[in-house]
């Protein structure tokens, strides 16, 4: 799901709204959108063998 959201917001967001909202705050916000993508990753498919279960 964050991986969807972090396509959304690069496909759907126009120069002018990065420029008006500053870049800056525009990448802020695409590496916690990033930051939220390498969580999902790690807990589906690391957080199980650090738990001892098994991902099978």
């Amino acid at each position: 799901m964050a991986l969807g959201r972090l396509v959304a917001a690069l496909d759907y967001t126009d120069i002018v709204d990065v420029v008006r909202s500053g870049l800056h705050d525009f990448l802020d916000a695409i590496q916690g959108k990033l930051n939220g993508v390498g969580k999902e990753i790690t807990h589906t498919f690391f957080a199980q063998r650090w738990r001892g279960e098994s991902l099978r």
